[in-house]
């Protein structure tokens, strides 16, 4: 397998990789404009016959929601970046390869680097879709105890 080809199915699969990444940052950032149009919507509006009652649970639970959507964000963010390191560092050691006069040790760091990364960014997409889906049970709960709450 040529180096052209190698490339071609490790940016590929990569590819689908931060696709994955990008959906988990759209539906965090998705969490936290719905708590916010959910507020400013229905919480907030002391005259209208909308108006619902946030209690101290619901309170802390879409805070708590808040938070970690915003964690989901930040972990998808650094998961991006490090999965962009990942890829440059695996071209590089593909090129330092296929080079005549390249020293083993770079190949050996480019790769071992390329791994740490890679394993970095695997935890940041862990993180990151936990934390959404932590954020999406603590927002439906706090949806459910704002709609349901006596006023």
């Amino acid at each position: 397998m040529d180096t052209t080809s190698k490339l071609k199915s490790v940016s590929e699969i990569l590819e689908r990789y931060q696709d994955f990444v990008n959906e988990l940052l759209r539906l965090s950032l998705l969490g936290i404009a719905g708590i916010g149009f959910f507020i400013t919507t229905f919480a907030q509006k002391p005259s209208s016959s909308a108006t619902l009652a946030l209690t101290g649970c619901s309170k802390f639970l879409l805070s708590l929601s808040l938070i970690l959507f915003g964690i989901a964000a930040a972990a998808g963010l650094a998961s991006r970046f490090l999965i962009a390191e990942s890829l440059a560092y695996h071209f590089s050691a593909l090129r330092l390869k296929d080079a005549q006069d390249s020293d083993p040790a770079d190949i050996q760091h480019a790769n071992t680097t390329r791994e740490k990364r890679f394993t970095d960014s695997r935890r940041a997409m862990t993180l990151s879709a936990i934390t959404l889906g932590c954020g999406a049970a603590c927002l439906a709960v706090g949806f459910v105890l704002t709609l349901y709450s006596p006023a």
